[in-house]
């Protein structure tokens, strides 16, 4: 009843009392709710939004995204306005991007426990096992990374009977079942840590690299933020160095080949030495002995 209730002041303005012992409601319908004001760049934003996200999220959220803009967008009475405010203002370009329609209902499950801090059961394939592994998990919230959605969770497992607690960030598409547990809440407040300061995803040790760019993407690389202690030193001829500090070697390596001979490592030498090991095996993929 008191569900209900709540359900119904989302609408109305609900009279109480009590007339002895029982407790009445009564829906006053002289009373006036302070209507909510959208302008038209308020729904404008939302339409940014919308169709930044459009190329991530599964078909039929989509749908849903744009079914609620246009719901908020009703809130303008004047047509021609809405008409203005509803117009398309950008799209989304990936490569690679995973089609998550056929995991809508793993998101929408992950989208409902997070508020009601649900700790679930995931089946979960990761892709360094063949096997299908089960974890006990506190769904904190979901992360978009390089066109691809993460939950970053907490870990809950029991080691010599006591129970531990570590980050677990595990990719969407990866996730076989996600079930949470309809008697088990946890009282998780804070966010596994995100390291945001070093460059890379997977986490590794981190070091203090520095990398020499031609000057024909200088302005390309010195526009970006690579790490959050990035430090960039422009030289005579236009070309720049970039002091960054690295969680993911592997991250890296496949950062640097991506601008081929543009880019450079010049210390640390051991590092430098890994990579073109690394270059000497990838040219013996193309040269046949």
């Amino acid at each position: 009843m008191l569900r209900l209730m709540t359900d119904v002041e989302l609408t109305e303005v609900i009279d109480t009392g009590k007339d002895g012992k029982e407790r009445w409601f009564r829906i006053n319908k002289l009373a006036k709710r302070t209507a909510k004001i959208f302008t038209h760049e308020n729904i404008q934003q939302l339409v940014l939004c919308r169709d930044i996200l459009f190329s991530l999220l599964p078909a039929d959220l989509v749908v849903e995204l744009g079914d609620t803009v246009d719901s908020a967008a009703e809130l303008i009475p004047d047509k021609e306005i809405r008409s203005y405010a509803l117009s398309p203002l950008a799209r989304s370009c990936m490569k690679g991007a995973v089609d998550y329609t056929p995991f809508q209902s793993i998101v929408t499950k992950i989208m409902q426990a997070i508020p009601k801090k649900r700790v679930c059961t995931v089946l979960y394939r990761s892709i360094k096992s063949k096997e299908i592994r089960e974890f006990v998990v506190a769904p904190m919230r979901i992360m978009a990374y390089h066109e691809s959605l993460y939950v970053e969770c907490w870990r809950i497992k029991n080691e010599n009977g006591q129970e531990v607690i570590q980050p677990m960030t595990l990719a969407v598409q990866r996730i076989k079942s996600f079930d949470p547990m309809l008697k088990r809440k946890h009282e998780f407040t804070e966010y596994p840590v995100c390291d945001e300061v070093s460059f890379g995803f997977m986490k590794q040790a981190s070091e203090r690299v520095r990398v020499h760019f031609d000057e024909s993407i200088s302005m390309y690389v010195s526009e970006r933020k690579w790490s959050e202690d990035q430090e960039i030193f422009v030289l005579d001829d236009g070309s720049i160095d970039l002091l960054l500090t690295i969680g993911s070697k592997e991250e890296f390596f496949s950062w640097i080949l991506s601008f081929g001979q543009l880019a450079e490592i010049v210390e640390p030498i051991d590092l430098r030495d890994e990579f073109v090991c690394k270059l000497n095996s990838l040219k013996d993929v193309y040269i046949k002995k």
